[in-house]
This record gives C-alpha cells, sequence and structure tokens, in this order.
C-alpha cells in the first residue's frame, strides 16, 4: 500500500477467502476505524482526517458493507466479525493499533477487546448505548425492516425514508413526541449518501446492524481490560442512551463532549494521543487480490475487474455511461479468446473515484490503468456512448492500443433523437422528499419500454425490454451513483458531431484499427 502524506488512498485486501475494502490517510501510531450500520468507512473519512497529522488511520469497511463481501447467512451475533477483525488486522500487520469505532463499529470494538486484549492499544466508543433486552426486542424486527426491490420502485422511497428520520426520531420508526430528535436533517446531498450506502449493502444491511443491537445491554463493558474511553456527546441521536451507558458501573473513561462534530474529532484526538500505541516497525502493507483491484489514476481510484491470465494480449473493456461493472458481468468472450480482460469502472460510476468528466480527462485515467497492469497490445471495446473515451485513449496511448471496437448507436429515427438531445435525462439532483430516486426508477424502466425514453408511445413501443425487478434495481443504483454531468455527458454521446464535453475530438492513433460491431 503506498503511502502518500494525507492523501486518502483505497486497497483490497483478501481475508479468509473475501476481500475487505478500506481507506488509508495519515502517518504515525496507527489506529483502526469502524463505521456505524448500515454505512461504510465513507462516513469515517472527517474522523480520520482530524486525526490523520499523527496517526496512521486504517477505515475498514465491515463485511457486507461498503465494498466487503459479507461474512454469510444466518449470523446473530458478532463473534465472525471478531474473527474476521482479527484476520483482517493480521493480514495488514498491525500487531497492536488503537481501535476507534462508532455504534455497530463501538460493539465489535468491544467485543474483540474482551477476546484480544493484547492486541488492542486503547478503545474509543463513540455512539455506544445500552438498551434493554425489551427494548432491543421491541424494536428490531421494525427497526431493521427487510430491504427487498420492489416491481414499482416504491422500496427506494422507504430507504430514503428510514434514513432522512434517523436525524429526526430514535428510534427512527417511533414517530413519535417522545421519540423527536432536537437535530437538524442533513443536506439532501448527504441522506442520498446514506442511501446509496443501504442499496449496496442490500437486505444484508441488517446483519451487523441487528448483531450490534443484541450487543449493547447491561453489562456489555464488564470484562474490558484494555483502556477504554467513551465518547458521551451531547448532540448524538442517542445520547439518552449513552448516558444510560456511562451510568452504570465500569471502568471505562467518560468524556463527555459538548459542541459540534469538530469538538467531537479533537476530543478522540486527544484521547488517542495520550493512548501508549505501540509504533509498527514497519510501514503495514498487504498485496491487492489479483482480479479487483483499486488503481491510482490521475482520475482518483478506479476499480477494476480482471478476468484471464497474462498473456501478450488485453482486451480493456469499457462499460456504458451511468453503468458499471457490476451491471456489465463478467468478459466471458474474452476469457475464451485467451486474452487478459480488463474491466474498470469509469471515474464517477460505480465504485470509481473521481466525477464524470470529459471524454479526455476520463481516458487519462485509464492510460495510468495501462502502465500500473504494464498492457501491450490492447483492443479497447466500447459501447457508443463511451466511443469518445475509447477514440480519446487510443489517441494519447501510443502504439499499446491496436484495436477499437464500438458498438454503435441505436437506430433512433429523427424525432426520437432530437426528443432526446433536448431532454435526455430527468432531473436527479438530490431532493430533501427523495422523489429523484424514483425519477431514476422510471428513466431506467422506460428505457425498456420505449425506444426513446421521453416518447412513451408508438411507434418507439418496445416488447423485448428487461423489466425484471432485480435488473432494474441494479441499473438504478449505478445510475444514483454517477457523480458528475450526466447531462452533459449523455448529450454530447447522442451527437455525433460533438466535441469532448467542449473540448476537441480525439482520434484513435495511427496503428489502431477501427471497427463497428
Amino acid at each position: 500500500m503506498p503511502f502518500n502524506g494525507t492523501a486518502v488512498t483505497r486497497h483490497f485486501v483478501e481475508v479468509a477467502g473475501r476481500l475487505v475494502h478500506l481507506r488509508r490517510v495519515g502517518r504515525g501510531s496507527p489506529v483502526v476505524l469502524l463505521h456505524p450500520s448500515p454505512m461504510s468507512s465513507r462516513v469515517m473519512l472527517p474522523a480520520a482526517l482530524a486525526l490523520a497529522e499523527r496517526h496512521d488511520c486504517f477505515l475498514l469497511d465491515t463485511p457486507g458493507y461498503g465494498l466487503s463481501e459479507p461474512l454469510g447467512p444466518r449470523i446473530r451475533d458478532l463473534r465472525p466479525y471478531v474473527a474476521w477483525l482479527a484476520d483482517t488486522l493480521d493480514r495488514l500487520g498491525l500487531h497492536r493499533p488503537a481501535i476507534y469505532g462508532q455504534a455497530t463499529g463501538a460493539q465489535i470494538g468491544i467485543a474483540f477487546a474482551k477476546q484480544f486484549p493484547a492486541r488492542v492499544a486503547a478503545l474509543v466508543l463513540d455512539a455506544a448505548a445500552l438498551f434493554s433486552p425489551s427494548e432491543i426486542e421491541a424494536w428490531l424486527p421494525r427497526y431493521l425492516p427487510p430491504l427487498r426491490p420492489k416491481p414499482d420502485g416504491s422500496h427506494l422511497a422507504s430507504v430514503w425514508t428510514a434514513a432522512r428520520d434517523m436525524s429526526v426520531f430514535f428510534p427512527w420508526m417511533e414517530r413519535t413526541t417522545a421519540a423527536r430528535l432536537s437535530r437538524a436533517v442533513p443536506p439532501a446531498a448527504s441522506v442520498h449518501e446514506m442511501v446509496l450506502d443501504y442499496l449496496r449493502a442490500g437486505d444484508g444491511y441488517r446483519t451487523a446492524y441487528a448483531a450490534a443491537f443484541r450487543h449493547e445491554v447491561p453489562g456489555a463493558l464488564d470484562g474490558l481490560r484494555v483502556p477504554t474511553s467513551v465518547i458521551a456527546w451531547s448532540q448524538s441521536s442517542i445520547a439518552h442512551y449513552t448516558a444510560r451507558l456511562v451510568a452504570a458501573p465500569g471502568s471505562a473513561q467518560v468524556v463527555r463532549v459538548d459542541g459540534d462534530v469538530h469538538a467531537k474529532h479533537r476530543a478522540v484526538l486527544a484521547l488517542l494521543d495520550r493512548a501508549r500505541i505501540d509504533d509498527e516497525p514497519q510501514r503495514p502493507s498487504a498485496p491487492q487480490p489479483s482480479h479487483r483491484r483499486l488503481l491510482p489514476t490521475r482520475a482518483g481510484f478506479l476499480q477494476v475487474r480482471i478476468h484471464g491470465h497474462d498473456t501478450d494480449r488485453a482486451v480493456l473493456r469499457l462499460h456504458p455511461l451511468f453503468a458499471s461493472t457490476r451491471v456489465t458481468g463478467a468478459a466471458g468472450h474474452g476469457r475464451a479468446h485467451g486474452a487478459l480482460v480488463v474491466e474498470p469502472d469509469l471515474p464517477g460510476h460505480g465504485d470509481s473515484d473521481g466525477v464524470l468528466a470529459s471524454h479526455d480527462d476520463a481516458a487519462a485515467g485509464l492510460e495510468d490503468v495501462l502502465d500500473v497492469l504494464d498492457l501491450r497490445n490492447v483492443t479497447v471495446t466500447a459501447d457508443w456512448s463511451t466511443r469518445r473515451t475509447a477514440q480519446a485513449l487510443a489517441a494519447r496511448s501510443g502504439r499499446r492500443v491496436v484495436e477499437l471496437k464500438v458498438a454503435p448507436r441505436p437506430d433512433w429515427n429523427e424525432d426520437e433523437l432530437a426528443a432526446l438531445q433536448a431532454s435526455p435525462l430527468p432531473d436527479l439532483t438530490p431532493r430533501d422528499d427523495g422523489t429523484h430516486l424514483l425519477a431514476a426508477w422510471h428513466y431506467i424502466r422506460d428505457r425498456e419500454l420505449f425506444s426513446a425514453w421521453c416518447r412513451r408511445g408508438p411507434p418507439g413501443i418496445r416488447k423485448d425490454g428487461d423489466l425484471s425487478t432485480p435488473s432494474l434495481h441494479r441499473r438504478t443504483v449505478e445510475l444514483l451513483k454517477v457523480r458528475g454531468e450526466r447531462e452533459a455527458a449523455l448529450r454530447a454521446a447522442l451527437d455525433d458531431r460533438a466535441g469532448d464535453l467542449g473540448r476537441d475530438r480525439a482520434k484513435p492513433s495511427p496503428g489502431a484499427r477501427r471497427q463497428e460491431c
């Protein structure tokens, strides 16, 4: 894992046969940050950046959340997560870090510290609570309802309401005066990111969440033999239940924090600065798995899926705009011909960093992928919507790209093309009421019902579209993940004469063959 000062890096490591995704930032003594459910390590970034000047921060995605693969079904307690954390620390070469956990992350930290006290230099608990067994029994079925896609897309509205109401009530489904919180509702963009974390986890979002809930009972801190601090933050949505925890007998230090989240981060930093954390003799590292990697590029970290073996021929497959490698699936035809097949999530798409930008900027990121993987004799395949990116890559990559295979644009008639150019996409800007989610669902659905989504009638009626609910859900989620100017990108792709989002059109290198397929 490269170290880039305070730059945030991203990595996959393979632990017990499953992929673990983590972010890393900072320098100094090691601290492991464990996130709340159903979110991912993304939400721990503000805390990590506050610690990074003096601490080397490892932000782990819990199994089944973010990009980490799940442990399996029918998990009811935290023991599998404790074993996972022990194996992950071994893989990273971390022998005795501090652990800072929020909510679910705090409960995993408690359980780990009890089983492996010699492996924890200090434990800082944030959003830790104490619930009665009767509260847990009454709340869990309603607090963690199933998340299953529905044919009308209404599951998206349900997820939005749950995510938003977590800042309005606690527990969120008890919409009463007694449960009302004195907090501001987060901006729509923040709720949108939380919803995406829900949707990445799918129905499995309930697994670690429920196990952590069942752990927050009287006596949860009993038996801890490591220096432990409980943050009692006045602005927490569960401040009342944290007060119960710190009022119970125990050896944990209580740190009361008023003020905003920055005050809380300063309190955590002060605790970790005082902790006796063993400096690692060497910067820990672990190789990324061969089949799925996060590669540093000028466009940010790009997720890349790799199939086949390293041969003299390589195929770089570009997915369509607003899709990702989760949607396009395995590169079966490439493997059948014996080539190494590389499938990146384009910048601003899927699980890659960056934003949807010019085709030339995207091509610069892909050129870095060719460099990192040392690819030569590359055939680039592209959808009509990403053909400009493929051309730009061929133009800037010298003779490494030897062939372009570009799928032709759909055979729209003049009226359909004019309508699409005038209205390429619905407005998907996050809105406080969450209706942009349904706008995305119906856009994806109408693309399967009509040849031009905005011309909903004859003669453009389709009868061959894929209307299966799982497929619509997958493609809607990938569309909602896209960051950047969606409409400008699609408008440019629709126009054969269009420039590169305001730049000159890229020309393939002289040696690259072009083929319409």
